[in-house]
């Protein structure tokens, strides 16, 4: 499942069974409206938190259970062909 908006995922109680069902989740960068509540659903850190206010494109946490891997794309290198 995918979503822009996980404001619209946690607000049913339909949408909260998909994501304590899910045993991966990707975070990308979120506003500040929505922050507090995906923090307390994925019970994330204060760090987590503000990475991901924060992240770049492509950016965001890698999320597996209790374990979470932040995810930080390198840029493409110059081909040499």
């Amino acid at each position: 499942m995918a979503t822009q908006d996980v404001r619209d995922v946690l607000g049913t109680d339909l949408g909260k069974a998909v994501i304590a069902n899910a045993a991966t989740q990707i975070l990308l960068r979120q506003v500040p409206q929505a922050i507090d509540g995906i923090v307390r659903t994925f019970a994330l850190s204060e760090g987590d938190r503000q990475f991901l206010l924060s992240a770049g494109t492509g950016q965001g946490l890698l999320s597996t259970g209790t374990q979470r891997v932040a995810l930080r794309p390198s840029p493409p290198t110059a081909s040499t062909t």
